[in-house]
């Protein structure tokens, strides 16, 4: 084990239509601990623009106006963990090759370029949409933590996912062959689907 690399405490980055990366906010002083359940009136102007993308149709917009985010919480380097959260995908980004690769970018950077030996994710164990991605990203399920939180007034368990240092190798090498350029046609449609066939299924 290499002692993992130093990393902010607790950022986040905004993908843009062009699929690049935009700017880090902080999100200790841009205020986002639970954008989820906030309308545009409570947003932090600094994360104002990705919201309201977000709420707009799915139609083109302007090359590098934001269309998602992503975020990096519960930073443990003493241990070499680190959860990716906050996770917010706009229609234009939802289901596209760019959403899949923004992921694939965050857990290379924790797992290759950090060093770390662990990448979590958790969310609502009822959250199906983020239960298919987390298992299609290769994250193996891990557990329930079962009424953990409280929210809009109903007990929330919460599911367990993540992907250790020794799976990561699979996992990366199915997902950069899935991103290859001639896995995908004119149009961009996949020719090959990402299918989670090197870990288990997860179980409620």
């Amino acid at each position: 084990m290499h002692q993992p690399g130093p990393a902010k405490t607790s950022t986040s980055t905004q993908i843009s239509d062009s699929g690049d990366p935009g700017p880090e906010m902080d999100l200790l002083e841009c205020g986002l601990p639970g954008l989820a359940g906030i309308g545009p009136s409570g947003v932090p102007s600094c994360a104002r623009g990705w919201y309201q993308a977000d709420q707009r149709p799915a139609s083109p917009g302007p090359e590098h106006s934001p269309v998602g985010v992503l975020s990096f919480l519960r930073m443990r380097p003493e241990v070499g963990a680190i959860e990716v959260g906050h996770v917010h995908y706009s229609p234009r980004l939802q289901g596209t090759r760019a959403a899949t690769e923004a992921q694939y970018l965050l857990a290379s950077h924790v797992l290759d370029e950090l060093g770390y030996r662990r990448y979590e994710w958790k969310f609502d164990a009822l959250n199906a949409a983020s239960r298919t991605a987390a298992e299609r990203l290769g994250f193996r399920y891990e557990g329930t933590f079962r009424q953990d939180k409280v929210a809009k007034g109903r007990n929330r368990d919460t599911a367990w996912f993540a992907i250790t240092d020794g799976e990561w190798p699979d996992v990366r090498e199915r997902l950069t062959r899935w991103l290859r350029p001639d896995n995908f046609d004119a149009q961009g449609r996949q020719l090959h689907s990402l299918h989670p066939s090197t870990h288990r299924r997860s179980r409620p």
